[in-house]
C-alpha cells in the first residue's frame, strides 16, 4: 500500500515519452533548513514505482529517486538511488520496483537546500503505452499481495 500523502505520481501516463520523465509531484521534506521531516524513523524507506499499465515499446527503463530544491524536481537535482536498467520484458502491468531511499542530508557540502523528494523514470526508447504510480513505502514487501475486492465483512 502507498499512503496518498506519500505519493509522487498517481497513474502518471508515459504514452509518447522518451528520455527522462519526472514524477508529477514531489514530497516536501522541509519548508526551511530549520525544519526537516523524518522519513520512516527506525525502518528503511523505499520509493515504490508500481506499473498500473505495462510500459511498451521501450528497450528498458530505470527508476530513480532524487532530491531537488523545487517542487518540479528541476533545480539542484541530486540522484539518490536507482533501480538500474529494467528490461522491457519486466515492465508488465502490476510489476513494481522498490528503490531504497538512503539517508542523505538535504544540505550537502555545496550548501544548497534540497527539500523536495521525488522520482524519475529514464526511458530507453519511446513509450507507446504505460502508466505508473510512485510513492514511499516502509521497507520492501517483496512479492505483491492480491486482496479480495468487494468484501463486505463476516
Amino acid at each position: 500500500m502507498i499512503d496518498a500523502f506519500a505519493q509522487c505520481a498517481t497513474a502518471q501516463v508515459l504514452d509518447g515519452e522518451t528520455g527522462t520523465v519526472v514524477t508529477e509531484g514531489s514530497l516536501p521534506l522541509s519548508e526551511s533548513a530549520s525544519y526537516l521531516r523524518d522519513l520512516g524513523a527506525g525502518a528503511p524507506v523505499s520509493m515504490r514505482f508500481y506499473l498500473d499499465a505495462a510500459i511498451t515499446d521501450t528497450t528498458s527503463c530505470e527508476f530513480q529517486v532524487v532530491l531537488a530544491s523545487n517542487t518540479a524536481l528541476s533545480s539542484n537535482v541530486l540522484l539518490l538511488a536507482s533501480s538500474g536498467a529494467v528490461l522491457s520484458a519486466d515492465l508488465t502491468a502490476g510489476a513494481y520496483f522498490d528503490v531504497l531511499v538512503p539517508s542523505v542530508p538535504p544540505t550537502l557540502d555545496d550548501g544548497l537546500l534540497r527539500q523536495h523528494l521525488g522520482g524519475r523514470v529514464v526511458i530507453n526508447g519511446t513509450v507507446t503505452a504505460g502508466t505508473f504510480t510512485a510513492g514511499l513505502v516502509v521497507g520492501s514487501a517483496g512479492r505483491p499481495r492480491k486482496f479480495v475486492t468487494g468484501y463486505t465483512g463476516p
